[in-house]
């Protein structure tokens, strides 16, 4: 992350709250570096994926918001 999205995340909602988005970030992170491949959420995720566009025939995704704040 940087301090050109960091900071006015902060500036909304707090320190307090940022960190804690930064503290689950970085524990994504380490279980992305350390997690074997059957069992990682990224690398499963990215999978899904290819298998949707190459197998499926899905060329595209969509990204959802439950809330209309996102």
């Amino acid at each position: 992350c940087s301090a050109v999205g960091v900071l006015p995340l902060s500036l909304q909602y707090g320190f307090s709250i940022i960190e804690k988005f930064l503290i689950g970030a970085r524990s994504i992170d380490q279980h992305f570096h350390s997690a074997p491949f059957e069992k990682n959420i990224p690398v499963l995720l990215g999978l899904l994926s290819v298998w949707n566009v190459s197998f499926l025939g899905y060329p595209a995704r969509a990204i959802l918001p439950y809330t209309q704040a996102l």
